[in-house]
């Protein structure tokens, strides 16, 4: 089966459903499915497009990166996700990694070049040059890859991930088996990640599986994702919300603001959940259901998902049962399984792996992912953070994302990153009002950590560096 086949089913059955809400027009999936099927037809009309099964894009234009993903998938070509930049020598360096030899973007300042396609998206999207042409029937290639992705991987250097139809397919399927996306249909779902982002894309594949419809931040938005909650002709549609903590932090600050009278569901993803975060969200919404889900970049769809429904009993580490198509294994630093309730990184293998990374040899090993955690009673993974990311003071081990978690949770702070040099912990802040202090602080700290792990020096900052998924980039 095809990815596209989720969108074309839809479109047939129910073309006239709302699939994607902007703010200036409403899209049906009839409307999308032949935008689509009309953009893969420049994609196979094109002589140089025409040459290759593989072409990359640059842009922030999620609207724009929409209409490409589903293109793409008609037209059986694999889209890889370069950073949205006006570096062309950059991006024709990471171009010459995976051997993609046509970018499409929209970026207004790249310099001219042969291997450059403009691309616009007004009322429809073209191709600068383009000619449409007919399309062959809808590729049906298990094993041909969909899309690349660029990531860190555990080791902070870049490499690219390359994932397949039948992974997706297989992933998503077992996801509805399982129940993990009882929560989809029917909703209209904010999908704050960019689609560049295998979590955003992920989401946008699984609600549209689920006949959902779909609503995606806004580039130009000076607030980010965030923005868009505050437009009360978008606010007021929005049914469900899938993002990430830092997404969330932003959210709640602007509670006040912001007048969601329909949601339903609130998703996290992309790490360990605050727990103080939880705590503000349910005192404004006590009535919503939410899941957690664990996934990497390397995975399409999700690794483990769990979802809690009032009065949330359950608990909130617990990011689910690991699905039946990966095997994992939580292990010590000497590679040894560790027993239910231990703490140690967590490994995993499985068909929809999307591992060893592109250009490396086939591997049947697990595949260490960098993250700590152990499993429950009721075997449930939880998450704890980043193996990387640890910070050893005075002997012991601590997470770094813990401490900014409560730093976050004092209502004179608005975000914060932690580290450490020579036993001495340090924390930048961003303050939410010019009176906080940061003796305040220290002292709102003093109740709730041991001495070696309060900050001894705090600096306030207007920023806080983050990658475009919204985690904090760590200091080496």
């Amino acid at each position: 089966m095809n990815l596209y086949n989720f969108l074309l089913e839809h479109s047939q059955d129910n073309p006239d459903k709302p699939y994607c809400y902007t703010h200036e027009e409403t899209i049906t999936y009839g409307q999308l499915c032949q935008r689509a099927e009309q953009l893969a037809g420049q994609l196979c009309g094109d002589p140089q497009l025409a040459q290759t099964s593989l072409v990359a894009v640059s842009s922030d234009d999620n609207f724009l990166l929409l209409h490409l993903v589903w293109a793409c998938l008609r037209a059986g070509i694999c889209l890889a996700f370069l950073p949205a930049s006006s570096d062309s020598a950059e991006l024709k360096k990471l171009m010459s990694q995976i051997g993609a030899t046509v970018l499409l973007t929209d970026r207004p300042n790249l310099q001219p070049a042969p291997w450059i396609k403009n691309i616009h998206l007004t009322t429809h999207v073209k191709i600068a040059g383009a000619q449409s042409h007919s399309l062959p029937p809808l590729p049906t290639v298990p094993s041909a890859p969909a899309f690349i992705f660029q990531t860190s991987g555990t080791t902070g250097t870049a490499k690219w991930v390359q994932v397949t139809q039948a992974q997706y397919v297989l992933a998503i399927k077992q996801m509805q088996l399982s129940g993990g996306l009882d929560h989809a249909s029917n909703q209209v779902v904010y999908n704050t990640l960019p689609l560049s982002h295998s979590y955003g894309l992920s989401s946008l594949l699984e609600y549209t599986a689920c006949g959902a419809t779909i609503m995606l931040p806004q580039a130009t938005s000076s607030l980010g994702a965030v923005g868009t909650l505050l437009a009360p002709k978008m606010a007021t549609r929005i049914t469900a919300i899938e993002g990430v903590s830092h997404f969330y932090s932003q959210m709640v600050r602007l509670l006040g603001r912001i007048h969601l009278p329909n949601l339903r569901h609130i998703g996290f993803g992309g790490g360990a959940i605050q727990h103080s975060l939880i705590d503000r969200l349910q005192q404004v919404f006590p009535t919503l259901t939410y899941s957690i889900r664990y996934g990497l970049t390397e995975t399409p769809s999700v690794v483990t998902h769990k979802r809690f429904a009032p009065p949330y009993t359950d608990d909130w580490n617990a990011s689910g049962r690991v699905l039946p198509i990966y095997t994992l294994k939580i292990v010590d630093q000497t590679g040894q399984c560790v027993p239910d309730g231990e703490e140690g990184e967590i490994l995993i293998k499985g068909a929809c792996l999307a591992w060893p990374y592109y250009g490396e040899p086939a591997s049947n090993d697990f595949f260490a992912t960098g993250d700590i955690g152990y499993l429950n009673s009721q075997q449930e993974l939880c998450l704890i953070g980043r193996k990387s990311s640890f910070l050893k003071i005075h002997g012991y081990r601590i997470s770094p994302a813990y401490i900014e978690s409560l730093i976050d949770s004092f209502d004179a702070v608005l975000a914060s990153r932690v580290s450490a040099e020579n036993d001495l912990i340090s924390a930048e802040i961003i303050p939410a009002f010019p009176t906080a202090t940061p003796q305040a602080i220290q002292a709102y700290l003093t109740d709730k950590l041991p001495n070696y792990a309060i900050p001894t020096t705090l600096h306030f900052v207007e920023k806080i560096p983050r990658t475009a998924s919204g985690k904090i980039k760590r200091l080496c």
